[in-house]
C-alpha cells in the first residue's frame, strides 16, 4: 500500500508524465497496473489507462480443485514449478505457470497435494470448454509416468468484454523483480484533456495494480494488490491558454 491523496497538477493540454513509488512485495513488471480518473470519489471513471497484463487468460491462484488426471508415486515432498503445456483455450505468448507440490506419498490430486497457477498467460479467450493444461509426467519423479491434467472452466477465464482499456501510457518498471520498491510511469497526453471533457476542474483517482486473481460481472477485477495509491488531478490553465495561444 502506497501513500493517499496524492495531489497531481497538470496544465491544461500540456503532456506529463508521473511516477509513482510503489513500495510493495508483490508487484512485478508482467503483473497488471491501472489508473482511473471520475468526476467525484468512488464515481463512473472518465479516463482510464491499464497496461496489457489484464488480458491473462487464467487468473492466478489455486487449481488443486481443477485436477482430473492425478499424480500418483512421484517423488515425495516434490516442489516444483513449471511452464505447462495447454490446449482448447488458444493461449499465446507466454506459457501457464503451474506451482505443484506433492505429498508425502508423491501423489497430488484434488484432496492431497496442492497446484496453484503462478502467472496465467495471456490470450486464452473465454472458450466454452475451458482450457486443459498438462505436464509430462516425467517432471514428478518417482515412478509415476503418467500425464497430469487440471481443465480450468470457463467462468474461472475472464471474459475479454470485461478488460479495462488497454493503453501503452502506463507500465510497471520493476528493476529487482519482486522487490520493493517499484516504479509505475504514467504519461497524461492532449488527447486524455480531451476525453474527459472540460478538464479546468479537480478530479479523483486512483492506481490499481497486481496479478489479477478472478473477476466478477458485477465486482470487476480482483488482484493481489488492490488500491496502491490515491488522489485528486487539479487541472489549471497554464500561461498560454489564458493568453489564448493554445487551446
Amino acid at each position: 500500500m502506497n501513500l493517499f491523496n496524492q495531489k497531481i497538477f497538470a496544465h491544461t493540454f500540456d503532456t506529463f508524465t508521473a511516477q509513482f513509488l510503489v513500495d510493495t512485495t508483490n508487484l512485478s513488471s508482467y503483473d497488471s497496473v491501472w489508473w482511473g480518473v471520475s468526476l467525484t470519489p468512488g464515481g463512473s471513471y472518465v479516463l482510464q489507462k491499464a497496461n496489457n497484463q489484464f488480458d491473462y487468460g487464467l487468473p492466478a491462484g489455486d487449481a488443486t480443485s481443477f485436477i482430473t488426471q492425478p499424480v500418483t508415486n512421484g517423488t515425495p515432498d516434490l516442489q516444483l514449478t513449471t511452464i505447462a503445456e495447454t490446449s482448447l483455450g488458444f493461449g499465446t505468448g507466454a506459457g501457464v505457470e503451474l506451482i505443484i507440490t506433492l505429498d508425502s506419498s508423491g501423489n497430488l490430486s484434488t484432496s492431497t497435494g496442492t497446484c496453484e497457477i503462478g502467472q496465467g498467460g495471456q490470450g486464452y479467450g473465454y472458450p466454452s470448454l475451458g482450457t486443459e493444461i498438462f505436464v509430462n509426467g516425467s517432471e514428478f519423479g518417482g515412478s509415476f509416468s503418467g500425464t497430469f491434467k487440471i481443465v480450468i472452466p470457463q467462468n474461472r477465464h475472464i471474459n475479454p468484454s470485461y478488460f479495462p482499456p488497454f493503453t501503452e501510457d502506463i507500465y510497471i518498471s520493476a528493476f529487482q523483480d519482486i522487490y520493493p520498491p517499484v516504479l509505475v510511469y504514467l504519461t497524461i497526453n492532449q488527447q486524455d484533456f480531451n476525453t474527459i471533457g472540460d478538464p479546468k476542474r479537480t478530479y479523483y483517482w486512483e492506481l490499481v495494480g497486481g496479478k489479477t486473481t478472478t473477476y466478477s460481472l458485477s465486482a470487476g477485477y480482483y488482484l493481489s494488490s488492490q488500491v496502491m495509491a490515491a488522489g485528486t488531478l487539479n487541472v489549471i490553465p497554464s500561461l498560454f491558454s489564458k493568453s489564448g495561444l493554445r487551446p
